[in-house]
C-alpha cells in the first residue's frame, strides 16, 4: 500500500498522519500468522459499523505488557469503528524443553505423607506426580523477542486491513455516485413537471372559487391565488436537494473521513424529500417523491458503513 511521504511511526508501522487518510469503510476483515522460536501465532482484526473508534484486544496473559501499543496503532490508523482483535499463541511441542524439580516434587511427597494421604490410598504414580504444579519447569521463554514478532505480524495484518477498507470504500463511493445521479433525474422529472403542475392547482383554486358563485375583487382574488400557489410552491426543495447533490458529489471526492459529513447530508435530503412528499398535489409528484425517499434510504445504509 502506497504511503505518502510524510508518515508517523507507532511502534513498527508507518501511518498515515491524521490530515491524510482516504475515504474507507468500517467493515473490513485481516488476519496475519508467524512462527518465533517455539511458538506459533496467530492474528485476526474484524471491523465493523460504530459512532466512534472502539478497540477491544484479547490476548494471552504473558502479552497483557503490549496491549496499549496495539490500542495505540489503531488509534493512529483508524477514525471510526468497533474493532476486535484476537492474538493467540502456541507452543510447538517438538521445541519445549522441560525439566524436572526435584525440591518441588519433594515437597509434595511430603505434604501427601504428614496428610496421611498415602497411608490411605498409597503413593501417587508419576504420571500424577508429574502433573502437579512446579514439578516440571519449562525452559525460558524470550517474551520480548516474542512481542515483537507479534506486533511486526500485526503491522503486516492492520496494512491489510486498511487496504480491504480502502476498496470497500472506493465501491461504496461509486454505489452512491450512481445513487446521486439517480436522485438528479428524479429532480429533472419533477422539475420540468412544476409549470403544468402549477396550472393545474390554479385552475382548481378558480373552479372551486367559481363554484361558490361570489362576487370577489379580481386583483383580490389574484392575490389569494398567487399565495396559496407559494404555500405548496416546490422549487426551494428542488434548490436545496440539488445543493445537497453537489456537495454529497464534493464529499465523495474528498480524501479524508466523510461518514459523518455524508450521515448529515441523507438527514437533510430526507428532510427535503419528506417536504416534498407534504406538499404532493398531484400522482406524478407524488410518485416521484416516493421514489426519491426510497433512493435516499439506499444511500443513508450505504453511508454507515463510510468512516
Amino acid at each position: 500500500m502506497k504511503l505518502p511521504a510524510k508518515t508517523c511511526t507507532v511502534g513498527f508501522l508507518q501511518l498515515r498522519p491524521k490530515d491524510y487518510v482516504v475515504r474507507m469503510s468500517m467493515t473490513a476483515f485481516a488476519g496475519s500468522e508467524g512462527s518465533f522460536a517455539d511458538f506459533s501465532y496467530s492474528i485476526e482484526i474484524k471491523t465493523v459499523n460504530h459512532r466512534f473508534l472502539e478497540v477491544q484486544v484479547k490476548l494471552p496473559e504473558g502479552m497483557r505488557s503490549i496491549e496499549n501499543i496495539i490500542r495505540q496503532k489503531f488509534q493512529q490508523a483508524l477514525y471510526r469503528g468497533k474493532v476486535d482483535i484476537w492474538i493467540g499463541v502456541k507452543r510447538l511441542q517438538a521445541g519445549r524443553e522441560v525439566s524436572l524439580n526435584p525440591a518441588i516434587m519433594k515437597r509434595w511427597l511430603l505434604a501427601f505423607s504428614d496428610s496421611g494421604v498415602m497411608q490411605s490410598l498409597g503413593k501417587p504414580d508419576w504420571q500424577t506426580m508429574l502433573n502437579l504444579p512446579g514439578v516440571l519447569v519449562e525452559s525460558a521463554v524470550d517474551q520480548e523477542g516474542l512481542n515483537q514478532a507479534v506486533l511486526e505480524s500485526l503491522d503486516t495484518a492492520i496494512a491489510n486491513l486498511l487496504e480491504m477498507r480502502e476498496r470497500e470504500g472506493e465501491q461504496i463511493k461509486q454505489v452512491l455516485l450512481e445513487q446521486l445521479e439517480q436522485i438528479e433525474q428524479q429532480m429533472q422529472t419533477i422539475d420540468a413537471a412544476v409549470p403544468q403542475i402549477e396550472r393545474q392547482r390554479r385552475e382548481q383554486l378558480q373552479e372551486k372559487i367559481a363554484a361558490l358563485q361570489m362576487e370577489i375583487n379580481q386583483d383580490r382574488l389574484e392575490q389569494e391565488i398567487v399565495f396559496m400557489l407559494n404555500k405548496s410552491d416546490i422549487r426551494e426543495e428542488i434548490d436545496r436537494i440539488r445543493f445537497h447533490i453537489q456537495e454529497a458529489r464534493k464529499s465523495l471526492n474528498e480524501q479524508s473521513a466523510i461518514g459523518r459529513k455524508m450521515d448529515f447530508l441523507m438527514q437533510e435530503f430526507n428532510r427535503e424529500a419528506n417536504t416534498l412528499s407534504a406538499k404532493a398535489g398531484d400522482n406524478l409528484l407524488s410518485k416521484a417523491a416516493v421514489d426519491l425517499k426510497v433512493i435516499i434510504e439506499q444511500m443513508r445504509e450505504q453511508v454507515q458503513n463510510l468512516e
